[in-house]
């Protein structure tokens, strides 16, 4: 039956077999391949490394399969008839050549054949060419996958009986076919060694013909392959002796494949590996089956990366001692994977961050901080705390000397200027409170989550941060709002931010801003600065404002710690402090003599000997009340050493209390603060504080906490991702994938010919037991620029770069394992904030230019994005000389929605740039026409000196639109922006700013 024409065929492809190799060399220091580009070749080239001798009489193949290269639904049962022959591929209209040349040479006149599936996916004439080459052609096939893959289970039954069955998913999620086969991609190996059948059913409940199936089987287990997304509770209750072999995501869950008791037992580690994301990976993988049948190697999985899962497998610290097979060629799965691979078996001995654990007792916890801490003191203390401060050389010894106030109208939640947003068009304004009165809200990222700020309100008072005091306006009293009282927050504080649920005031404040005097030094060799900066605390107060213009103290309490941010769902307040140790009273050498120097050293030595947890962690509560804000076996710690620094995260029931209910720490530097509505993310760059970082290897770390149950917060996971993040937009949460946005080098290392090129792009980071790992990324967006906005609507990111040019991005996340850049736009100029409106149109706010990348002024930009491919700007306003707010705080933009008009504070320059006036321009958007219309410009009085105080904020109450600046609240008509009046905070009149009559 040998066809002579297909000889040329056979011998043009090379093989490893034919060289007389075997698919794993047994040496653990080297990865071999499958070389083949393509599903067909690799099914080809896995059969002759399998069957090498057969066409020599020696190991021939008990019988074959054959399936389409066009769809994978008929091959995901046919894994498991793999296990005594080949699975090859060919397309549905006729065998293909090399496939039959491979048939003839593999099996017996008379072997079976089996044929996957029904006519459509594979039609007669494929078996009329299976029959003419001598062999007999087994159709198994159904009306669905479902029901061939029932088909295919009974023939594997047949041929070796078992009391076990694999249930894999049918079908692939919306906008992810990958999913569909994943899990049985490599489950399909299992079957195979295993000699097991594998059935499917859709993901949401047990199909009717499976269920029937498994009825009459009655395996003694139902092995489930996936999580819940893949396979729902509905199915697991529905499965006779049901268990699961799952993880978070598809690589997780084939290492938790690849570690069942299933796998025949085998005294050398190898795997086979399979790239998981590409859209045919399936055929690799099940081509490959019999391979890691052979040499029970389980399958493990590579998605544009090695997660920590496939990772853990492959790790040795000393002699390599895993054999690695990889299905495909470097365009299959790449060369830095291989690296990678090989990399980790053998040179995995160094701790990595993202493996955070908690200290498992307060004696372990202390132990590690004075571990560390004896490590790291020196003669002048542990540097960057406690007296590396500055330190006043005069002052009013006995009494604290107050310190800076902070820079009004900065960002309040540690996130580095520019650019924020709102995520809908109604969370930025509309809002009908008790529905009595409209009101808008402040801008927030993401709906459901409420920001502090400094301005609140409630249609009928507003509070105002203002200085050491928050102000209270009665927005009843007239047309112009009118001063009723100042509430006086308790302790010496400053820098209030706001959160505002019904009848409650939450006031949130920094405190400890001052300079106070050191007591004598201890020793004679050795001397202290006369004045020091104790460590910040946050105070919290709350307060009663059923009666909005007399609120009343309901109770407070102070946590150790700078206060970072806090996020707010359903009442519910997520408060975010960073605290260093503290209490730690190090001394300094008196003199240069060595004697000093070891004096102090000495002494500051005993000081981390003899301290107590409480000075290393924070507190919560004042004098005698103060407890620990944080049980020490709930503290987490990255197994290299990230600093001193401890992030707290505390949760707090607004109508009950401002007295913590649960709280969960990290040791880590708090930066970038983001919340959806049941994820917190504390992100921190790492710029070589503590290690020796190349600027140009600067990265992001990241804690992600569960605040999902309103009573507690858990810490979940960490992770790290190339680059620094922006602000707080940079980062997003959806559906359990993480995407972060960041810029791979660091501003300060400028742009000399020698620095490295910036980079910018999105990684996409999912949760693995308590790793954030990374499932995909995608780069190469403005290389040369930096990030300068970020915006996530859904499964698109929009990004904008800028060096000259402002490149606008929009990056598709809808495969996490394969984002990708769908569309681009340069105009000349940068947008700093993106504000959606709907799905198909952003508004930008920031800075118009020229071709050479000058900033000429402020300017607002309509883009239209419906055609992700081709997103266009098409309106824009040009102010001339000038900057907003809203370019660098996002609490700043207002869109009232019912007017379909946006309100941008704003500071314009006169010509040459003399002279400045403040104001808010309103500005009509109609997205219906694709039109900007400037509807006016609404100021406050006049200054004596001619100038107008710029506002930071505004908010609309009952068709009154509000205007606020450090001066006072100014009210206008929203609709026809006529001028109501002007009221001025009480204490920010003097001689050189009065108001002009």
């Amino acid at each position: 039956m040998v066809l002579a024409l297909l000889l040329p065929l056979m011998t043009a492809v090379p093989s490893a077999a034919q060289a007389g190799s075997s698919a794993f060399d047994g040496d653990p220091a080297t990865t071999e391949r499958i070389l083949a580009g393509d599903p067909a070749a690799a099914a080809l080239e896995v059969s002759r490394t399998r069957f090498a001798d057969a066409g020599a009489g020696d190991r021939q193949a008990a019988h074959a399969v054959v399936a389409t290269t066009e769809a994978f639904a008929d091959s995901l049962a046919g894994a498991a008839l793999t296990t005594d022959g080949p699975l090859l591929l060919t397309g549905s209209d006729g065998l293909a050549d090399a496939a039959a040349a491979e048939l003839d040479r593999v099996l017996a006149d008379g072997s079976t054949v089996y044929v996957l599936g029904g006519e459509a996916a594979l039609s007669p004439t494929v078996a009329d060419d299976i029959t003419a080459l001598g062999l007999v052609v087994v159709r198994l096939a159904g009306v669905t996958r479902v029901e061939t893959a029932l088909a295919v289970a009974d023939e594997v039954r047949r041929l070796t009986p078992s009391a076990v069955v694999l249930l894999a998913r049918s079908d692939g999620a919306e906008g992810n076919p990958t999913s569909a086969w994943a899990d049985s991609m490599t489950g399909g190996s299992l079957a195979a060694a295993a000699r097991i059948p594998i059935v499917v059913t859709p993901t949401a409940e047990m199909h009717p013909a499976v269920a029937t199936w498994l009825d009459t089987v009655q395996p003694d287990r139902t092995v489930l392959l996936g999580g819940d997304a893949a396979l729902t509770e509905a199915v697991e209750d529905a499965a006779p002796n049901a268990e699961r072999l799952d993880g978070p995501e598809r690589t997780a869950t084939a290492a938790a494949i690849a570690g069942s008791d299933l796998w025949p037992a085998s005294s050398t580690r190898r795997f086979v590996v399979l790239d998981g994301g590409r859209a045919d990976g399936w055929a690799y993988g099940l081509s490959g089956a019999g391979i890691a049948a052979d040499a029970s190697a389980p399958p493990l999985m590579v998605v544009g990366n090695v997660s920590p899962s496939t990772r853990r497998e492959v790790s040795t610290c000393g002699p390599a001692d895993v054999d690695l097979l990889l299905v495909g060629d470097d365009s299959v799965i790449d060369d830095a994977i291989e690296q990678t691979l090989t990399t980790f078996d053998g040179q995995a001995c160094a701790s990595e961050f993202a493996r955070l654990s908690p200290f498992d007792s307060c004696d372990a916890t202390l132990g590690f901080f004075v571990e560390e801490g004896l490590e790291r003191v020196g003669p002048y203390g542990l540097d960057g705390y406690w007296y590396d401060a500055p330190f006043l050389e005069d002052g009013p010894v006995g009494e604290p000397v107050a310190a800076p106030a902070p820079d009004e109208g900065g960002a309040s939640d540690g996130d580095a200027p520019p650019a924020p947003a709102a995520p809908q068009e109604e969370s930025a304004g509309d809002d009908s409170g008790d529905g009595s009165v409209e009101v808008s809200e402040t801008n927030v990222q993401e709906v459901g989550v409420d920001e502090p700020d400094w301005v609140k309100t409630n249609g009928e008072a507003a509070y105002v941060s203002n200085g050491r005091e928050v102000e209270v306006m009665d927005l009843t009293a007239g047309d112009a709002p009118v001063h009723v009282t100042s509430l006086a927050v308790p302790g010496e504080v400053w820098g209030h931010d706001l959160l505002l649920d019904e009848d409650v005031l939450l006031v949130l404040s920094r405190g400890d801003g001052f300079v106070y005097p050191v007591d004598g030094p201890p020793a004679e060799t050795s001397f202290m600065p006369p004045y020091y900066y104790p460590d910040p605390t946050t105070r919290i107060a709350r307060y009663d404002v059923s009666t909005p213009t007399a609120p009343v103290l309901l109770d407070d309490t102070v946590i150790d710690g700078d206060y970072r941010s806090a996020r707010m769902v359903d009442g519910t307040v997520r408060l975010v402090t960073s605290s260093n140790p503290s209490g730690l009273h190090f001394v300094y050498p008196a003199d240069g003599s060595q004697d000093a120097h070891d004096a102090a050293l000495a002494h500051n030595r005993r000081v981390i000997e003899e301290s107590t947890i409480d000075q290393w962690l924070p507190t919560v509560g004042e004098g005698d009340d103060a407890r620990p804000a944080v049980d020490c076996d709930a503290v987490f710690a990255p197994p290299g050493f990230s600093g001193m620094a401890t992030v707290l995260v505390s949760t707090i029931d607004v109508a009950s209390s401002v007295q913590p209910t649960s709280s969960a720490a990290v040791l880590a530097n708090a930066e970038t603060i983001y919340a959806s509505t049941d994820r917190l993310v504390v992100s921190s760059s790492q710029w070589g504080a503590w290690n020796d970082v190349r600027p140009e290897a600067v990265t992001t770390q990241l804690h992600s906490f569960d605040i999902s149950d309103p009573a507690a917060t858990t810490y979940v996971a960490s992770g790290e991702v190339p680059g620094y993040v922006l602000n707080s937009f940079a980062l997003s949460e959806r559906d359990g994938y993480y995407r972060i946005a960041t810029t791979t080098q660091p501003p300060w290392q400028g742009d000399e010919v020698a620095a490295p090129r910036t980079d910018n792009g999105v990684t996409i980071l999912t949760e693995g037991g308590s790793e954030l790992f990374e499932t995909g990324r995608v780069f190469g967006l403005g290389e040369g620029e930096r990030i300068f906005a970020v915006r996530y609507l859904g499964d698109i990111a929009a990004v904008v770069t800028f060096e000259q040019i402002d490149p606008l991005y929009l990056v598709d996340l809808t495969n996490p394992q394969a984002p990708r850049v769908t569309g681009e736009l340069k105009i000349p100029g940068v947008s700093r904030y993106l504000h959606p409106l709907g799905e198909d149109h952003l508004l930008g706010v920031g800075q118009d230019g020229d071709d050479d990348g000058r900033l000429t002024g402020l300017q607002v930009s309509l883009f239209d994005i419906s055609d992700r491919a081709d997103p266009t700007r098409v309106d824009s306003l040009e102010f001339g000389p000038g900057d907003s707010p809203v370019e660098w705080d996002h609490k700043a933009f207002l869109y009232w929605s019912r007017l379909g008009r946006a309100f941008v504070p704003s500071t314009l320059y006169g010509p040459d740039y003399s002279g400045f006036r403040g104001g808010v321009q309103a500005i009509d958007v109609s997205t219906a026409d694709n039109t900007l219309t400037l509807a006016g410009e609404v100021n406050q009085p006049t200054q004596q000196g001619g100038y107008t105080p710029a506002p930071d904020r505004t908010f609309v109450a009952d068709g009154t639109l509000y205007t606020v600046s450090y001066r006072g609240i100014s009210a206008h008509d929203v609709s026809s922006l006529a001028d109501f009046g002007f009221a001025e905070f009480p204490g920010t009149q003097d001689e050189c700013c009065m108001v002009v009559d």
